[in-house]
């Protein structure tokens, strides 16, 4: 993910945005390169302004609805039960926009600069990761897209005498972003 600090001398009235790091979502580096789009300046502000203020715009166009489940000793091949689950959001930009959100708030109380998620979405589980990132205060600009966003389950195991425990991770798939996606998502952070 790239991360963009807005409000800084004249950039305080400019949504500035970088490109970087696309290939993640199935076609969208290929499309960015056809229109070549490296970065863009807009005098509009957009919701990551903060009334003039400046904010943090997180580009993570891929995010994924995020199950964690604990087991003390998980057995391949049989039935465990977790000790714990933890649901949220996953995602490397939008992890960057939780950890900006909670490390400005730390460091700036009531006057931190808002953080802003950029991102595709799209079915039940695209529902889910707005509501969870409007619930932790990040604003979101969007694109919805008709393929269902992506799901992954950790299984953490602390198994008996490890100091470590070992960690897997489940991933579905990623949906296709349609070129019509990609142009409504550009179209709205350039407008």
């Amino acid at each position: 993910p790239m991360l963009t600090m807005l409000g800084s001398s004249r950039l305080s009235a400019r949504l500035v945005w970088f490109l970087a790091g696309l290939t993640a979502v199935s076609g969208l580096g290929a499309a960015l390169r056809r229109r070549r789009v490296t970065a863009h300046y807009s005098a509009k502000p957009r919701p990551a302004m903060n009334g003039g203020k400046g904010g943090l715009l997180v580009v993570g166009l891929n995010p994924a609805q995020q199950s964690i489940l604990r087991f003390d000793d998980l057995r391949n091949g049989g039935v465990n039960r977790a000790t714990k689950l933890e649901n949220g959001v996953g995602g490397k930009g939008q992890n960057a926009a939780k950890a900006a959100a909670i490390y400005l708030s730390a460091h700036q109380g009531k006057d931190a600069v808002e953080v802003t998620s950029t991102q595709f979405v799209g079915g039940e589980t695209g529902e889910t990761i707005q509501n969870h990132l409007t619930d932790l205060g990040i604003m979101q600009i969007s694109g919805i897209t008709g393929a269902t966003t992506r799901k992954t389950v950790t299984l953490i195991d602390y198994q008996a005498g490890k100091a470590v425990p070992e960690v897997t991770e489940l991933i579905s798939p990623s949906g296709t972003i349609t070129q019509e996606e990609i142009d409504g998502l550009y179209d709205e952070l350039v407008a």
